[in-house]
């Protein structure tokens, strides 16, 4: 199960999908949303069906549309892999809502339909516009997914250079999930807070004395980027590290100004920063945030 896109707005795409045949079942005039818990199929079959669709551009469509053509570009390759007998799906505020119906029970009212609903996300939406530099860092809890209107948590594959979603249906008859993947500035830079919180209450070594009341650090995250602010109640000299794990590396010694100095330097998880002031005294973290941004 795959889908492979090529060409150009010039000279048009092209879509090759790869499937494999699955069970449908099917009963006469079984509907959504109809189609319950109590209705068992007529018949079933096995074989391979879709289709096909072209993302608009622009708002209050009747197709699926979405807000600009990079956003196009960047979803080209998407698909809802189900053997739903009815199926649907619509897209908004990067949420993707599928409709998947089927009798409850194959024929003979007593074995439960077998389903599935899988979302095929290729390398293209999850980096260019969800902002992550690798498939790798997206992990299942980084989804907002509902099925059945009850939370769950999707088994994320990386396969076919995307990340295939399975949402955990196991049978029918209206799973109707949904599925949302959030920005990495929601998550990493969410996780890197909580990693530096945890590395700036640790030990940093040395002395761990408070330097003179009146001085404080701020650290801010932005992406890949660290602000360290460092306030001091009189000028005078002041040293920022990086930690990473015991180990603490200088970034910068300044000789600072009374009142507020800052410094700028790269952030990668599992960093956190330690400043010491001219006696390597520690000068206390008064405050660690996290400015949420998009990063490619």
């Amino acid at each position: 199960q795959k889908s492979i896109g090529a060409g150009s707005a010039t000279d048009g795409w092209t879509l090759e999908v790869w499937a494999k045949p699955a069970l449908f079942a099917y009963k006469d005039n079984c509907r959504m949303p109809e189609c319950g818990q109590n209705d068992t199929a007529e018949r079933v079959s096995t074989k391979v069906q879709g289709y096909s669709t072209m993302l608009s551009i622009g708002s209050g469509l009747t197709r699926p549309s979405v807000a600009t053509a990079a956003q196009r570009d960047a979803m080209r390759g998407i698909f809802i892999s189900t053997n739903a007998m009815n199926q649907s799906w619509s897209f908004s505020q990067d949420r993707f809502d599928v409709s998947a119906t089927s009798p409850h029970f194959l024929p003979g009212g007593t074995t439960l339909t077998p389903g599935f609903v899988k979302v095929f996300l290729p390398a293209s939406y999850v980096l260019l516009d969800r902002g992550y530099t690798d498939l790798s860092q997206v992990k299942p809890e980084f989804f907002e997914m509902k099925v059945s209107q009850t939370t769950a948590t999707p088994k994320v594959t990386v396969v076919n250079n995307g990340l295939l979603v399975d949402t955990g249906v196991e049978h029918f008859s209206s799973p109707n999930p949904s599925v949302k993947l959030k920005t990495a500035a929601e998550t990493l830079a969410a996780q890197n807070l909580a990693a530096l919180q945890q590395n700036s209450s640790a030990s940093s070594g040395g002395s761990t004395t408070s330097a003179p009341a009146g001085n404080s650090v701020k650290t801010t995250i932005k992406g890949i980027k660290a602000t360290i602010t460092v306030t001091l109640a009189a000028k005078g000299t002041f040293t920022v590290y990086r930690k990473v794990g015991k180990k603490l590396t200088i970034v910068k010694k300044v000789s600072g100004k009374k009142g507020t100095n800052t410094v700028v330097t790269s952030y990668l998880k599992g960093y956190s920063f330690v400043v010491k002031d001219a006696k390597g005294k520690t000068i206390a973290v008064r405050t660690t945030s996290v400015r949420f941004a998009r990063f490619y």
